[in-house]
């Protein structure tokens, strides 16, 4: 793993809010090469603004992936108005040992319906098994939501072993939750260079207490030498349905021993809770 190449690669993808349009697309070419093949780079949304009368419909992904250069793609489909959406990543090297990724969807689960509240997907590691269990970071990359019901997805690992796990994507209430998809990257727990954790909204305040800002703090379960870059992702949403999807996650203060975060809305969105994962990697 190159701390220089993760350092390099940070990104988000904003749509033109003056221009609503279904998709954005946007070349990106690697300031270091990877010397023999195309990297591993999972996807996590990290902000939405999508029209509320239409399909709550947004996918985060890659194409025209090289050694040189990637395409980075977040779409919306069908009536859907995507406003805006952004997106982090994480990329490394395909041959590393110790970081492994993927991706889980409820389209994995051909008997599931799209009023089912809880959908469990098995995962195996792909390049074989850890030598322990080890620590795995979610990202929802996929959403799919009927738009006349409240917007609520949770996506969590449970079961690790170090073969794989359990990817759960919930809903809970009257939400119909057409599809959803969500990314992961599993890591062995005993590395000092690497920490993780996750925050919500209802860390700070009741859900039943809705507001547009929300701030806390996050601290790494050990310290790290040196200030660590962070990538993350959204991994919980509870948002009503009366007004525009519009959430948006962020860090600051970022230092040894952990970090600020704010997942904030605007205008007359009902944001009753969110949450987010964390990677933290130290960067000699």
């Amino acid at each position: 793993m190159s701390p220089e190449l993760l350092d390099s690669f940070a990104i988000s993808q904003p749509l033109s809010k003056s221009q609503p349009e279904k998709k954005a697309t946007s070349k990106v070419s690697f300031e270091l090469k990877f010397p023999l093949n195309p990297p591993t780079i999972p996807l996590g949304l990290t902000a939405l603004d999508i029209n509320k009368n239409h399909g709550i419909r947004v996918k985060a992904y890659l194409d025209n992936l090289t050694r040189e250069s990637v395409t980075v793609r977040l779409d919306g489909w069908g009536d859907t108005v995507l406003n805006g959406a952004m997106c982090n990543w994480l990329p490394f090297y395909t041959s590393d040992r110790e970081l492994q990724s993927g991706s889980a969807s409820t389209l994995d689960v051909p008997t599931r319906t799209p009023s089912q509240a809880t959908t469990a997907i098995e995962v195996t590691f792909p390049k074989g098994p850890f030598a322990a269990p080890p620590l795995v970071v979610v990202w929802l990359n996929m959403l799919d939501f009927d738009e006349k019901h409240n917007w609520r997805i949770k996506a969590t690992a449970s079961d690790i072993t170090c073969f794989g796990f359990v990817m759960h994507l919930d809903t809970w209430g009257d939400t119909i939750l057409n599809a959803a998809a969500a990314t992961w990257i599993a890591y062995p727990a005993n590395l000092p260079n690497i920490m993780s954790g996750s925050f919500k909204v209802t860390d700070v305040r009741p859900w039943h207490e809705p507001r547009l800002e929300n701030k806390g703090s996050a601290q790494f379960r050990a310290a790290l030498q040196t200030t660590p870059g962070i990538r993350g992702g959204l991994n919980m949403l509870d948002i009503a349905c009366k007004a525009d999807l519009r959430i948006k996650v962020g860090w600051s203060n970022v230092d040894e021993t952990g970090l600020e975060w704010n997942i904030d809305s605007w205008s007359d969105t009902i944001l009753y809770d969110a949450g987010a994962s964390y990677i933290a990697l130290q960067l000699y």
